[in-house]
């Protein structure tokens, strides 16, 4: 046999290099346990040495203010909802005063208005006079407004009735407005 065979020094240096890579692994992990354990220190002290309550407080304070914040939001949403329909009503009441102001001006002397009445879809009124003269010519002013203006589709007269105690002539007209 030879001497010359040494299988002892394969294996002796397959050892050292798992030894050398044990150690390195040892290090690393005692490295991270000192530094996990230094950051906790930091944290532990950054903790201990902020003022909690007053940051506390100042959540507080901030989702007060965010409450507040949301009810007045809505309550502007709603402001202006209804600005916009109030906006609409006053559209439309300029087309009324305008109707209600051309047929008071079609109005002969001696015609008095007892009730009118005007929305989107009808104007309804009721006049007397103590004779039917005035009378039918608001009937004839009233057609030539639904030739003319057209504000009117069409007149109905609805009543015709003499009062004796009053010696009045009383006439109900009702007209689809456009």
């Amino acid at each position: 046999m030879s001497n010359d065979i040494n299988l002892f020094a394969g294996r002796r240096q397959s050892l050292e290099a798992l030894r050398s890579q044990v150690r390195i692994v040892r290090i690393t992990a005692v490295a991270s346990l000192v530094s996990v354990g230094v950051a906790m220190a930091i944290m532990y002290a950054l903790l201990r040495l902020s003022p909690m309550d007053a940051l506390i407080a100042q959540e507080q304070v901030l989702i007060d203010n965010l409450g507040l914040l949301r009810e007045k939001g809505g309550k502007v949403l709603l402001l202006a909802d209804r600005m916009r329909g109030i906006d609409t009503i006053l559209n439309s009441q300029g087309d009324i005063g305008e109707t209600i102001g051309l047929f008071v001006r079609s109005l002969p002397s001696g015609v008095r208005v007892d009730t009118l009445a005007l929305n989107k879809k009808t104007f309804t009124v009721s006049l007397s006079s103590p004779s039917l003269g005035p009378l039918q010519q608001v009937i004839d002013n009233k057609d030539a407004m639904i030739r003319d203006t057209k504000r009117f589709k069409k007149t109905t007269i609805s009543s015709v009735i003499y009062d004796p105690i009053q010696q009045r002539y009383i006439v109900g007209i009702e007209s689809e407005v456009l």
